[in-house]
């Protein structure tokens, strides 16, 4: 998934584009291994907030080691899919609320991080897409760690003029 990431940009020029953006984790993935994720996500739906935390932290701390192959570059491209694409934002629109908040939350610390390292080659504005994510986790009753992203959010924003 890592050399073959979605369009980030320009994603709207032509509908071939538009319409690879939609499927892109069926064609990367495909069948076999996104019906084998999806029913990771259905019967693991319990521990999600926990397993998204740990993933997130082994990735990020993976991307700086010289010794992982995956790259923050990487993990940026596909957080700017899910914030900032057609494509992106149907997928999450197919997942339920708790998921999609937790993907989008993570997408931003991502975008952020990639902002701090001067890795940013999209120039996204992540302060539209954290409004977002706060909003969404205020509405939130399920999710233990809802305080604690709230507080992440905020110390974010707090770093960004406009």
């Amino acid at each position: 998934m890592a050399y073959t990431p979605p369009v980030v940009s320009g994603e709207t020029q032509d509908l071939y584009t538009l319409l690879s953006n939609a499927s892109h984790f069926y064609r990367v993935m495909g069948k076999d291994n996104l019906l084998l994720l999806r029913d990771i996500l259905n019967h693991e739906h319990a521990a999600i907030e926990s397993d998204m935390e740990l993933v997130f932290n082994y990735l990020l701390k993976g991307s700086h080691s010289s010794l992982s192959m995956l790259k923050l570059e990487h993990l940026y491209e596909y957080a700017a899919y899910f914030l900032n694409t057609l494509g992106g934002s149907s997928y999450l629109a197919r997942r339920d609320i708790k998921t999609a908040t937790l993907v989008r939350y993570y997408a931003v610390l991502v975008i952020h991080e990639a902002d701090l390292q001067g890795l940013n080659r999209h120039g996204i504005d992540i302060l539209p897409s954290l409004e977002l994510v706060r909003a969404d986790l205020q509405q939130q009753n399920d999710l233990a760690g809802a305080e604690g992203y709230l507080k992440n959010l905020a110390k974010i924003r707090a770093g960004y003029k406009r």
